[in-house]
């Protein structure tokens, strides 16, 4: 029995298909991809498998997709071929295929569409891009700062289709903030986008200064 482990294809951000090669030799026979972020696919690994029935001959192609994967992370991936006739016990009898590494495409960004922003009625909106091939969801907070504290003027969290736009509106703001953020210091607050794609919780995005309009 052989087993070979071919380079994985469609890979996207969170998805990718495996592939391998088998030869069973007419053996009842269970494969699997074991794969992980370690260069170890068996540390802290997960699986996609399933089998081959008896008396199957020649080389038989295997795939499975695995999904959830992280954007921008480096994967080991390596095909296990486990012969289930009598006598064959695990991991004794598995016959490995290489290894392989792969790593999976960058997702992309969440931004403001603008870098101003009014306070209407006690609220601040802000316009936020899904420049991403996923979903960007996460936490848009604004703060300022009095005394050399920060205040909380507002938060929400979002969720933007990819490749789309839309307007935030945060939680409404005391009128202690709100009087702090038309004061602010040559009128400017700090926003901080803190953005995390669906599902991963990476954040993708750092703090940016708005201008406040009057």
């Amino acid at each position: 029995m052989t087993a070979v482990t071919a380079a994985p294809t469609a890979v996207t951000a969170d998805s990718a298909t495996f592939n391998g090669s088998i030869v069973s030799g007419g053996a009842a026979t269970a494969w699997e991809f074991s794969y992980s972020l370690a260069s170890n696919p068996f540390v802290g690994s997960e699986t996609a498998g399933g089998s081959i029935p008896v008396g199957t001959s020649g080389t038989t192609i295997v795939l499975a997709t695995a999904t959830g994967l992280i954007p921008s992370t480096t994967y080991t991936v390596q095909l296990l071929a486990n012969p289930l006739a009598p006598g064959f016990t695990y991991p004794i009898s598995v016959i490995f295929g290489g290894p392989l590494t792969f790593t999976t495409k960058g997702a992309g960004s969440a931004s403001l569409t603008s870098t101003k922003l009014k306070v209407t009625n006690g609220r601040v909106a802000v316009g936020i891009k899904c420049a991403s091939t996923l979903t960007c969801k996460g936490l848009l907070a604004i703060t300022t700062r009095h005394k050399s504290k920060k205040v909380n003027c507002g938060s929400t969290s979002f969720t933007v289709i990819a490749g789309k736009k839309k307007k935030i509106t945060t939680s409404k703001v005391s009128a202690t903030c709100k009087a702090l953020l038309v004061l602010a210091t040559k009128n400017k607050i700090d926003a901080h986008l803190v953005a995390a794609l669906t599902t991963f919780q990476k954040p993708i995005s750092k703090g940016v200064t708005l201008t406040l309009v009057p």
